[in-house]
């Protein structure tokens, strides 16, 4: 049973009949290929915020899209990319987000599990590993793979920093949703600017991985045409060669309509019929 996997889909929230109509028609393929596992490569979100069980936007045709296929018994991993990234996965990272985000300021009464997990989806956090066939699969979203201060790490290091965990855990719910509503209104992606080229991919940042046993990376983010790259291992111990994997980027759903199916150790990259 083959795995799939989806990237930077991007989906916003409410009344959106073209994009609600061509994720139907995707999870219909997923079905149809008779999936045992789809993994969402981060960015499934457009913008996503989430706080104490409390989601930013109307979600509710989308959730009963991915839960029908949960419901069929489809494993539905989802991975934090750098919109979507505050998807709280129910156990804070630290001691620290413990206080921000849970009971010691915020009182009783919260809810720490995410709208995702009633949905079907398991909140993986960004990182997500599994066994495929006989392979070791590492999943994320990609853009910590490629050196680019000026765009996104900024971006990421300044929204996940502590005066702003403060302000998203602190900040009027109401204010935000009418914020990041607006926001998705008027937002044509304007980010493309922003997006490292596959150049830039540090391998030094794999490349332990590979050591460790990793035979495939999958990553989206770059919003280019499929691409396959080559990584070596460091060669941590020093009594075997440098293991060697392999990095594959998958297109962004929303610009191609573009998944990846990875059964009996092949790959193809496929079409949604009903391109978003």
């Amino acid at each position: 049973m083959p795995a799939i996997l989806v990237a930077d889909m991007h989906l916003k929230p409410g009344a959106q009949p073209a994009q609600n109509a061509a994720l139907r028609d995707f999870l219909r393929e997923v079905l149809a290929l008779r999936a045992r596992r789809l993994i969402l490569l981060g960015d499934a979100f457009n913008w996503w915020f989430e706080r104490d069980g409390r989601v930013v936007g109307d979600y509710d045709e989308i959730f009963a899209a991915f839960a029908s296929v949960a419901a069929a018994g489809v494993i539905i991993d989802h991975v934090s990319g750098n919109r979507d990234f505050m998807v709280g996965a129910g156990r804070p990272a630290n001691r620290l987000d413990h206080a921000v985000y849970r009971g010691f300021f915020r009182g009783r009464g919260v809810n720490p599990v995410s709208r995702l997990t009633a949905a079907g989806i398991n909140p993986r956090g960004f990182v997500c590993q599994f066994e495929q066939d006989g392979e070791k699969i590492f999943c994320a979203h990609g853009d910590m793979y490629a050196l680019n201060p000026a765009g996104h790490g900024m971006m990421r290091w300044w929204t996940m920093s502590l005066p702003m965990r403060l302000f998203w855990a602190w900040a009027p719910f109401a204010g935000l949703q009418f914020f990041f509503t607006r926001l998705q209104r008027r937002e044509t992606l304007p980010y493309r600017r922003l997006l490292p080229k596959t150049e830039l991919i540090e391998p030094t940042v794999l490349a332990p991985l590979a050591d460790a046993g990793i035979d495939r990376f999958f990553c989206g983010h770059f919003h280019c045409g499929y691409r396959e790259l080559t990584v070596t291992g460091a060669g941590i111990a020093a009594d075997k060669i440098s293991a060697r994997a392999t990095l594959h980027i998958i297109p962004s759903w929303l610009d191609r309509g573009a998944f990846a199916v990875l059964e009996n150790r092949r790959l193809k990259i496929e079409q949604s019929l009903n391109e978003s």
